[in-house]
């Protein structure tokens, strides 16, 4: 069997453009995160990630904390959302000053467990609405919402999902995030 080599080239000039053409096509007030997972997905996650920076993106992700570490040991101080974390990896995550994903309950109870001695540390919370990979149902809100609108060493970022319904109709789906996203609001107005 032949195993060929595979090349990327990334032309960061282009990578500017379209990051520019976008912002062009966006409100202001939107925020931007770019996704550097995967080590770049095989280029050079560090190089692509200082341009990003200097371009002021809002966000870097990364797949796993290992991932941000390199990023943030490279000298990136953009804020960095871990997609992917593992329950082992949260004093690693806050010494690096990374921000989690958390999709299930599993992974809200171990990051409760070393967030006691923080102060309003920055998570995100990630919501399944139909792609099936990570992410919580909707009919956990109250039960999240019990577990940190009381706490005071952790605060809700953001909450986010990856949508994955192409069939869908736009209008449908829109309507259907919205629903969710005014449901969400009351967790992150504890």
């Amino acid at each position: 069997m032949i195993i060929q080599n595979t090349h990327i080239e990334i032309n960061l000039k282009n990578l500017e453009h379209n990051l520019n053409f976008i912002r062009s096509k966006i409100s202001e007030k939107t925020k931007i995160l770019c996704v550097v997972k995967a080590f770049g997905y095989g280029s050079e996650p560090i190089e692509i990630a200082k341009r990003l920076e200097d371009n002021k993106v809002d966000y870097l992700a990364v797949a796993y904390s290992n991932e941000g570490i390199e990023l943030r040991k490279s000298g990136i101080t953009t804020p960095i959302l871990v997609l992917h974390p593992q329950t082992d990896d949260f004093d690693e995550i806050v010494k690096y000053q990374l921000e989690p994903n958390i999709y299930s309950f599993r992974v809200l109870e171990s990051f409760l467990k070393k967030s006691g001695n923080l102060k309003e540390y920055p998570f995100h919370l990630k919501f399944n609405t139909g792609l099936n990979r990570l992410g919580f149902s909707f009919s956990d809100i109250e039960d999240i919402y019990r577990k940190v609108s009381c706490l005071q060493s952790v605060k809700i970022k953001y909450i986010f999902s990856h949508l994955g319904a192409s069939a869908v109709s736009y209008t449908h789906l829109r309507a259907h995030e919205t629903l969710r996203y005014l449901v969400c609001r009351l967790l992150l107005e504890k």
